[in-house]
Parts: C-alpha cells; structure tokens; sequence
C-alpha cells in the first residue's frame, strides 16, 4: 500500500520543511500552472526585447562555436576552467562541485523492491505522491490522530499525541509551536482535560459531553501554559512581527474572563433550579387558600434567592478586579500599552465590572425606593447604590477612553504597514 506523500493535516514544521497538504497540492496546481505558463510567455518577450536591444558594452561576443554573449564574470570563470569559450558549462553546481553522474546514483529497481517488500517497509518507490522519509510519515499520523482526537472530544489522547510531536526534533531542533497558530492547541487540551475521576472510564464513553466544559483544574493549567509561553517568547524589538507575549498575553486574559464569567453563570442557574424545585415541591403540597404566612415565606425565599445570587455576582466581581489589576500592571509599559487588543479587552473588563458594581449588590439594596421608613439601614442601602452607580459611570467613562486609544492605535498600525508595503 502506497501512502500519499503530502498529509491531510498542515505538519508542525516550517513551509520550508514539509510538503503542502492536501488541499494546498490539489489547488495550487493549476494556479501555479497558469502562474508559469503566464511566465514564459512574459519571458520569451523580454528575450525579443533583448534581442534587439543589446548593448555593446562589457559583454563579448566570440563568434566560435555557439553564439555567447558572455559577461566578465563569466568569461573569468571559463578561465580558470581552462575551458574554451564555446563549449557548454557542465550542469550541477559547477564549478563549487563535481559534476554529478545521474546514470550512477539511480538506484537499482532490485533494490528498491528488496526495501519496499520489507516489514516495515524502509523505502516505499513511487512517484512524488508518495513519501520516503518515515520521520515524516511519523509526523503526519501523530498529526492526523491529534486532530482526530480533537474533533471527537478526546482531549486525554490529543494530550498524549500533542506531547509526542513536541518531543519530536527535526534537524536536532524541537518543534516550534508558535508555527501557524498551533500554540493554542496545547492551551485548549490543557483547558478541555476531564476531571481525574472521569479518566478511568472505558474509551467508548470519553467524547464531547454537555457539561461541564472545563474544569477549574484545567483553566489553571492553561493559564500556567500561556505564563510558560510569555516567559519563553519575550517580544523582542528586532522581530516586532514574530509570534511573542503580545500575542499570549489577549489569549491569557479571555479565557481566564471566560472562565470567570461561566463560573457565575453556572452557579447562578445552579441556585435558581434549586429554587424552582422547591417552588414545585411547595406548589403541590399545598391545599386550600394561601395564607400570610406562606405569602411572608414565599417573600423570604426570594430574599434568600436575592441575597444568594448577590453573593456570587460579588465574588465574579472580586474575580473581575483581580484580572484588571493584573491588565493595569501590563498597560503601564510598551509595547503592551499600545496593543489595540489589549486596550479593548481592557475597556470590555472596565464594562463588566461596572454592571457587576450594581447587580451585587442584593435585590433589598437597590429597590430602597419603594421603602418609606428612614431607618439606618434603608439609609445605609441607599447610600451603597448610589456609590454603585456613580462607579459604574467612572468605568464606563474609563471604557469609552480605552476603546478611543485602540482605535487610535488600529490606526497608527495600519498606516505603519501601508507605508512600508
């Protein structure tokens, strides 16, 4: 059996160091045919061109044998080759190297069915579709199994096989994962890992389940990743394009909101379904007319409810401080202070903790209107939504700055690239 020589999946190595894939092979074809047929044709008008335009300068012209034109370079080649004007250069890279005899380095059909009838087979011929190199082959079934795994949910085995392609050298040199984006493949198997108690279970029940998601444990070990990956790969002023701790940092601070942000929502549909079942469970009991006793009940359930879904909003917003405290150390220094994703991330964050200023607040604190007494404490609520509020202003209005710098910035960074292009 014969094995394609380009894979299905784009190899963890440089352009330069692997085949096109598939669909590169498939769809380049005809657009590179055309690109050479296009080609000649500019070329053979360029060699009329230069036909009738040649220029009698430093070029000489022997009129023995072929007809050169030579340039002087070439004609102090031919003098230290000690060969005649008008004989034809030897092919190879004459005269850095011998001349290559084909005829004697074609190998022996023998032998290459003596290699390809060998289990594993060591050299498998064919055209150049198939491939002879098995480091290679290697590459592109660990390759193919990660993603397989990946697309199947199974992110303990995409884990084993990302592990073995970044133990892999090629050239004595590991991979590079910054290569076409891949670094965040390692972040996603790292966030997607099951928990412990779920690994024992058999391989046809691991897949892509409903919930949950992620687990806290891999949102830290993701986070560590990309902490790992900012220590590793500085930016570095003489390469401003390359892939750096500019590019992990805006991954780093998404998925840590993200994660805080499922986190309360998850928490929150927890508390109110356990609130519906007990309201179901409450409802059929129930039997006669309702009394002012199971009106005041119902009315301290939905404090307990309030007071319940405050207490998580406050600790998404604890959460929500810790990420912009740790966002404002960052922004204090370029080049980090003029990337247009980190300052729009940033001024999202300021968003988010304004409303969350207000919603932690419990539902008794902000609906004081409809209180009449005076007491202290309808005082005391009174004066915590005010203060609420008037933050949540102050950080819509650090928002709006934020997003008005990274336009600014979107800007200044496109006119940069036009200028060089």
């Amino acid at each position: 059996m014969i094995n394609p020589k380009v894979s299905v999946f784009s190899l963890p190595l440089a352009p330069w160091q692997q085949k096109p894939s598939v669909r590169v092979e498939k769809y380049d074809a005809r657009a590179g045919h055309k690109r050479r047929k296009s080609g000649d044709h500019w070329d053979d008008e360029d060699h009329d061109q230069g036909d009738t335009d040649v220029d009698t300068g430093p070029e000489v012209t022997y009129s023995q044998g072929p007809s050169l034109v030579l340039s002087p370079d070439e004609v102090h080649q031919y003098r230290i080759a000690g060969l005649p004007f008008g004989q034809e250069l030897p092919g190879g890279n004459f005269p850095h190297a011998n001349v290559v005899d084909r005829e004697r380095k074609r190998p022996d059909k023998h032998h290459i069915e003596e290699l390809s009838n060998q289990s594993p087979p060591i050299f498998i011929p064919g055209s150049e579709t198939t491939d002879s190199t098995l480091h290679l082959r290697h590459l592109g079934v660990l390759t193919t199994i990660l993603h397989r795994c990946l697309l199947e949910g199974d992110f303990t085995r995409a884990g084993r096989a990302w592990g073995m392609l970044l133990r892999e050298r090629i050239g004595g040199h590991l991979i590079d994962i910054r290569l076409e984006g891949r670094w965040g493949i390692g972040a996603e198997i790292l966030f997607r890992q099951p928990p412990r108690e779920s690994r024992a279970k058999s391989p046809e029940n691991v897949g892509i389940s409903d919930k949950p998601l992620f687990t806290r444990q891999g949102f830290e070990a993701a986070k560590a990743y990309y902490e790992g990956l900012i220590i590793q790969y500085p930016y570095r002023k003489y390469a401003p394009n390359s892939v750096s701790s500019v590019h992990f940092y805006p991954a780093m601070f998404s998925l840590w909101i993200y994660v805080v942000d499922a986190e309360s929502t998850n928490a929150r549909e927890a508390v109110e379904n356990e609130e519906d079942d007990d309201a179901v469970s409450d409802s059929l009991s129930e039997t006669g007319d309702v009394s002012m006793s199971e009106m005041d009940g119902v009315e301290d359930q939905n404090r307990k409810l309030s007071t319940q879904i405050a207490r998580i909003r406050s600790k998404e917003l604890t959460e929500a401080l810790e990420i912009a405290a740790r966002m404002d150390e960052l922004l204090i220094s370029p080049p980090w202070s003029d990337n247009p994703e980190l300052l729009q991330l940033r001024g999202m964050v300021a968003l988010w903790i304004g409303d969350l200023l207000v919603s932690s607040l419990p539902e008794a604190t902000t609906n004081t209107h409809r209180e009449s007494s005076d007491s202290p404490q309808v005082l005391l609520a009174r004066r915590e939504t005010k203060l609420a509020k008037e933050k949540r202003e102050a950080e819509k209005v650090k928002a709006s700055e934020l997003f008005e710098k990274a336009k600014m910035r979107r800007r200044v960074n496109q006119s940069i690239e036009d200028h060089h292009m």
